[in-house]
């Protein structure tokens, strides 16, 4: 340690000495300001891969020299991956580690009357790279530091929403412009901004880039003309054959909100037809006035009164009766196609979303006020990807208190930064994963705590997420104290905690794994029935016959699947959804983005 300090000092006094005299610096990497700055000493750090440098200016009238060496930073090790049904996520690297300098404090940024709003993307939990061009090959020119905003200019698309790059400008403190682009990473960045959303998504498509624009101007009122008649359509279309305006909803219903209104001799292009029970609505596209093409559902019969009408080659339309309330999707955060979930949001009752899905809960629960949502940060600010807190299980009840409070703030200040803590945006909150049963004295001690600090927040929370066949029913049992603190006490009104299990065995898998719950409800006795369950996790058959949520996806199977577990699960009311894993490419994980529209269609 004493010839380290020798070193230290001798290195140091050399570098002085060099400056003082206006002779060159060793060779190294530097950042000169000069103007009149001040000489200021400081710390030195000598590492394998030599020393930084750099000069400041400094506000003084002093002309000397200031020299500050700044210690190179590691980057923090890789965390090793817990063994769970969590999707392992193979996406470029974008993002790179915080200075060490303290970061500027999370901002809001915030529009002046009349200042055009502009599509805004935020950094949630590291900084994040800025390249020159939307490639991982592309130099790095800079970064945008974690919760700093950027100014969205366009998208690349390579492919939609999980390949995607955005083209941006970022400010620094020093009022310079960094203009590159980030690739679109959605557990590290939130797109839209600010609620900016509207304008990042009111762009202009083509199969390679849209370009941001502020929404266009009303476009002026025209004379009538009398339409040149089209040729009969290719596909089946639907279109009002007169007598007034027909209202484009947001779902089969009319309750949903209006989106648009089908004028007399107006079409689309028609998808499927709902039938509930005397009523039928059409799902299909229109282009509007402004040119942005319409979702929703126009009405083909009303209590039986014919409304708009099909025409065209029709027969191919899939009619169907909604697959049924209790079924749900569980989408990865990092991968899903929105729109893709967006199109069936209709047709089921239950959402299980993961880390940024801001834009995906609002938008269904527009579409469809009932559904249900549960969402779980996979990854976390500060650390990245953790199912579990450090150290779960080890320690006495005290310990457990301990280790609820770290845990709760640091998903907390994630859900935060995701704009996930609004009302109505999330139902329940899964705070953990598949963590295993660490003994009755902390789990109860860690539970007791965690609903304690949700209940502070007004945040309702999915217990346990535990693993399909865990656990034994004993251990179920054990947990009575939390199941009275959750009956007894509403985590908002006219709502409780709920406990989350995962299950890997369709209906044929019998009572030890599809079943488990029941024993469990008979093991607890009557005086918990009240108790509401949910399977954020429900395994399918894949292409190869298994069911450990890996492979190809085998959609005959998991729309049988499906609808046998829907049989099911309604004769039990006290369950309240599962949720089919999983929906989203890119990883080791079936993915059924492409099965989605025959589950749905669920019997014909």
């Amino acid at each position: 340690m004493r010839r380290l300090s020798i070193i230290l000092f001798l290195f140091y006094t050399l570098i002085l000495t060099a400056c003082a005299v206006g002779e060159s610096v060793p060779p190294g990497n530097y950042v000169v300001y000069p103007a009149n700055p001040r000489t200021q000493i400081v710390p030195v750090t000598v590492t394998a891969e030599g020393y930084h440098i750099d000069i400041r200016n400094r506000p003084t009238a002093a002309s000397t020299k200031t020299v500050t060496v700044y210690p190179t930073y590691t980057p923090l090790p890789t965390y090793t991956k817990y063994p769970t049904y969590t999707p392992a996520v193979s996406t470029p690297t974008e993002t790179d580690e915080p200075s060490p300098t303290p970061e500027a404090q999370t901002e809001t940024v915030t529009f002046e009357p009349g200042d055009p709003k502009v599509c805004l993307v935020r950094t949630l939990i590291t900084n994040h790279l800025i390249r020159a061009d939307h490639a991982v090959t592309a130099a790095v020119v800079g970064s945008v530091p974690v919760t700093q905003y950027a100014t969205v200019i366009s998208v690349y698309v390579i492919v939609d929403v999980y390949n995607e790059w955005l083209e941006v400008n970022y400010k620094r403190e020093n009022g310079t412009v960094v203009h590159g682009w980030m690739f679109r990473d959605d557990s590290n960045l939130l797109f839209g901004a600010d609620d900016t959303l509207e304008i990042c998504l009111d762009t202009d498509l083509t199969p390679t880039i849209y370009v941001n624009n502020p929404p266009p101007s009303p476009v002026p009122t025209v004379a009538a003309v009398t339409p040149t008649p089209l040729p009969p359509p290719t596909g089946c279309e639907v279109f009002n054959p007169g007598g007034g305006n027909i209202n484009v909803r947001t779902g089969p219903g009319t309750s949903y909100a209006v989106l648009y209104q089908l004028k007399s001799g107006e079409s689309g292009l028609a998808v499927r037809v709902q039938i509930i029970g005397a009523d039928e609505w059409a799902y299909f596209s229109k282009l509007s006035v402004s040119g942005q093409n319409v979702y929703g559902y126009a009405a083909l019969k009303l209590n039986g009164a014919a409304i708009a009408r099909l025409r065209g080659n029709c027969a191919s339309v899939p009619r169907r009766i909604a697959v049924g309330n209790t079924a749900g999707l569980h989408t990865l955060g990092f991968s899903v196609n929105t729109y893709a979930v967006l199109s069936v949001a209709t047709d089921f009752g239950f959402l299980k979303l993961t880390d940024d899905a801001y834009a995906l809960a609002t938008e269904a629960r527009k579409l469809n006020p009932d559904i249900l949502i549960v969402h779980r940060n996979i990854f976390l600010m500060d650390v990245g990807r953790r199912d579990c807190p450090t150290g779960y299980g080890m320690g006495n009840e005290a310990t457990a208190r301990s280790n609820a409070q770290a845990w709760f703030s640091l998903q907390y200040r994630t859900l935060q930064a995701r704009n996930l803590l609004g009302q109505g945006v999330i139902d329940w909150h899964e705070l953990q994963n598949e963590c295993g049963y660490p003994g009755a004295t902390y789990e109860n001690a860690y539970w007791l705590e965690m609903l304690r600090l949700a209940k502070e927040k007004g945040l309702c929370l999915a217990v346990y997420s535990d693993s399909y066949g865990t656990p034994e029913i004993d251990q179920f049992v054990s947990r009575r104290p939390v199941f009275d603190r959750i009956l007894s006490d509403e985590c908002q009104p006219g709502r409780h905690h709920i406990v989350s299990l995962h299950t890997y065995g369709n209906v044929a898998s019998g009572e030890w794994i599809f079943g488990r719950w029941l024993k469990f409800r008979a093991a607890l006795g009557s005086q918990y029935d009240e108790l509401q369950y949910v399977f954020t996790e429900f395994g399918v058959t894949n292409a190869a016959g298994n069911n450990d949520g890996r492979g190809a996806a085998d959609c005959g199977m998991a729309t049988h699947e499906t609808l046998e577990a829907v049989a099911e699960y309604k004769k039990h009311p006290e369950v309240l959804g599962f949720a089919l894993f999983s929906v989203g490419p890119g990883s080791e994980w079936v993915d059924l983005t492409s099965c989605l529209l025959q589950i749905a269609d669920g019997p014909e």
